[in-house]
């Protein structure tokens, strides 16, 4: 798992997504490889990433 979020990290720092976005998604990426991602959880992350695309220093949770 650790070869993925390290591609991860790479795909997303080659996009400049911002470090909070980026911290978002590997905490939802952690969750995942746990299978204990909740609707909640997921809901979460679409109304920040939505947010932060118009305001970088927002930040998750």
């Amino acid at each position: 798992m650790e070869v993925q979020r390290e591609e991860m990290v790479s795909a997303f720092e080659t996009q400049e997504v911002h470090r909070e976005a980026l911290a978002a998604l590997l905490l939802f990426q952690e969750a995942a490889g746990r299978e204990e991602v909740t609707a909640g959880l997921v809901r979460e992350l679409i109304t920040y990433l939505a947010s932060a695309r118009s305001n970088p220093e927002l930040r998750f949770r």
